[in-house]
């Protein structure tokens, strides 16, 4: 596995996907097993309301039931009695990196659905053998499963880029940071901010510590007083 971290791959899956990997750990838990696999993951994700994977596993006349006991057949084999949480397996690490890779250099799109997941899990490595092979899914259709891919209404790099020009601002919109702080940096661009005087020496000060000393991203974290919230509304006019 390459050097992309998990937590990153983990955010970048739709919400159904990640319900579905909070049920496996749940699931693999109960069974005190020392990882989460991808048959757990399956399992959950098919008894759930996703509708991207059971809709094109009805267009390939696949029986979701049949799937259903093969992968509980699976999970049963793996040996339980681990102490502790599980982890997430390397294999189902990998498969989750891959469907980003797929999802994102392949279809330009922003985020991992249960169909990139299908596909990651559907194509062969360099020695021809499947992540995870499955009578069920000996058929499926690689072509049929990328067109319908390539036809999901979801982020694309084009339409992040776009928002991001047009709406700075909208890249956090409704995160922690808007909700429990003021950007005084917005507030400034907009003329919001009342001029504040007689601190020069202060701002000369601030940017002498945040430029010179090679600190990229200045963030100003104070017990707020008088003179300390003046400069930290001056700071982003300046």
């Amino acid at each position: 596995m390459s050097q992309i971290k998990l937590g990153n791959l983990v955010s970048k899956l739709d919400m159904p996907l990640k319900a579905a990997l909070e049920e496996a750990a749940g699931a693999a838990m109960t069974q005190t097993v020392a990882a989460i696999e991808i048959e757990h993951w399956l399992v959950q994700l098919l008894t759930t309301d996703e509708s991207h994977l059971k809709s094109f596993l009805a267009k390939q006349n696949i029986d979701p039931s049949a799937l259903l006991s093969e992968l509980t057949e699976r999970i049963n084999r793996l040996r339980p009695g681990a102490n502790g949480q599980p982890t997430i397996s390397r294999a189902l690490s990998e498969v989750m990196e891959n469907a980003w890779m797929l999802a994102s250099v392949n279809y330009g799109h922003q985020e991992v659905t249960s169909l990139h997941l299908l596909l990651a899990l559907n194509q062969a490595d360099s020695f021809g053998m499947k992540t995870l092979s499955l009578p069920s899914l000996e058929n499926v259709s690689t072509e049929a499963l990328g067109a319908q891919i390539a036809s999901l209404k979801v982020a694309t790099k084009s339409s992040s880029s776009t928002s991001a020009g047009s709406a700075p601002q909208a890249a956090t919109a409704g995160g922690a940071l808007d909700k429990y702080t003021v950007n005084l940096t917005e507030q400034a661009r907009n003329g919001e901010l009342d001029p504040v005087l007689g601190r020069n020496s202060e701002v000369r000060m601030l940017s002498t510590f945040y430029v010179v000393s090679a600190k990229t991203i200045p963030f100003l974290l104070v017990n707020l007083g008088l003179v300390k919230l003046r400069l930290s509304k001056v700071w982003p006019t300046a």
